[in-house]
């Protein structure tokens, strides 16, 4: 007969219908934890074990399903594993599946799986290294960045510099430097939250693409607490992945009160109302600002303002599903929500060649040299008359390359 076993608690090794796998591969999940600075493993197995208590917290599990008037089965997701899990008549939680990837950690380090860098200046710009224990530098005053999904963490972190920098969090330029800073790094090829996804933008708190992610991040804060004065600062859609590692925070009665650690959510694309709650309730603090945002993209104003979110959200979906609803037709509608915040007649203009930005439009030509939108360019031909609003365009929608050459000035 097939078996599973309890891994933890009173009735530790009882047999129970399920499968006879689950034992040797929470052994060699032991093994990894048993391992110098293998955190992922650690908390896995940490997580694991608290069954014993008979309790599961919400922040652990994907989804519910009674499997019987004495049975509720859950699906738990970890770092690097994925446990499926009853609860008996007797309040007991049997691990009944359970699927670790051993190789978790050569996957961070091939930038296919959250993890925590550590970011420092060379000649040719900054590099990252894996910090395989997920804990900050324990230095007075670190920063650390919450970056947007990109494909890698150097890349990730030579466009944090720039906003580690302005955030009024920060330590100071010459201190970034010198000192560095620490990146939390999340991979993937599509931006967090914005216009494109306003659902994850709404609801970054919950929402299951950032709950990797915001499971490591939230060990890594935790773990930080006795260090003074770090200095939180998410990037774009970064405040995405760190409003759901302070929801976890919330959730396992972690605070941050007397720790003097500071947040601030730097051009945010996810809705910032419920980050700066969470912040405060875990006892944040804040440096005169909370947070910044372009009111000239569309995708920070979003998240900046929760502007006109239901019209918004209305009219994209008719510009996906209607052929004949184009991007300057859905720009017109986007300008008539947004003119009223940013001035008047000329950001009314500038919304709504904005929007070509936000939904990659690419159909004229003179930007394609210089690597810049095409709504950009067009804006530039269009507007340039009117002063002052081709280069807020760029700076909206093209920070990187905008703090790029703002640099080199």
């Amino acid at each position: 007969m097939s078996q599973t076993f309890l891994i933890a608690g009173k009735h530790a090794g009882s047999p129970v219908k399920g499968n006879a796998l689950v034992q040797p591969v929470f052994q060699n999940l032991s093994a990894l934890a048993r391992q110098k600075n293998n955190y992922w493993a650690q908390r896995a197995v940490e997580t694991l074990k608290s069954l014993s208590s008979g309790h599961i917290k919400s922040n652990v599990f994907v989804s519910e399903e009674i499997a019987g008037a004495t049975r509720r089965e859950f699906t738990m997701v970890l770092p690097g594993c994925i446990a499926r899990v009853v609860k008996n008549s007797r309040g007991e939680y049997l691990v009944y599946q359970l699927e670790a990837d051993t190789a978790y950690e050569q996957m961070q380090k091939d930038a296919q799986k959250p993890g925590l860098y550590r970011a420092t200046k060379e000649p040719l710009g900054w590099i990252t290294n894996l910090q395989s224990d997920g804990k900050v530098l324990n230095q007075r005053d670190r920063m650390v960045a919450i970056t947007d999904r990109t494909k890698d963490p150097d890349i990730a972190a030579n466009r944090a510099v720039p906003f580690m920098e302005d955030a009024p969090t920060s330590v100071g330029r010459i201190s970034v430097q010198r000192d560095g800073f620490d990146l939390h790094f999340t991979p993937g090829k599509s931006p967090i939250g914005g216009l494109r996804n306003i659902r994850q933008a709404l609801n970054a708190a919950q929402d299951p693409e950032l709950r990797e992610s915001g499971l490591q991040l939230a060990y890594t804060m935790a773990a930080a607490k006795g260090t003074k004065s770090v200095r939180w600062v998410s990037v774009q859609g970064g405040s995405g992945v760190l409003t759901q590692a302070m929801r976890i925070l919330r959730e396992q009665n972690v605070r941050f009160q007397g720790a003097e650690h500071y947040v601030f959510f730097s051009r945010l694309t996810t809705l910032a109302g419920p980050a700066e709650g969470l912040a405060r309730e875990l006892g944040f603090e804040f440096s005169r600002e909370t947070k910044d945002f372009s009111r000239l993209n569309l995708n920070e104003l979003i998240g900046g303002t929760g502007l006109g979110l239901g019209n918004l959200a209305a009219a994209w979906r008719r510009h996906r599903g209607d052929p004949e609803h184009t991007a300057l037709r859905l720009g017109s509608d986007v300008a008539r929500e947004v003119a009223g915040l940013a001035g008047g007649g000329k950001a009314l203009a500038a919304t709504a060649v904005a929007t070509g930005a936000a939904l990659g439009v690419a159909t004229a030509t003179g930007g394609a040299a210089l690597g810049l939108p095409a709504s950009i360019t067009f804006a530039t031909a269009v507007f340039g008359s009117v002063a002052g609003v081709a280069p807020p365009l760029v700076k909206a929608w093209l920070p990187h390359y905008y703090n790029k050459i703002a640099r080199r000035l």
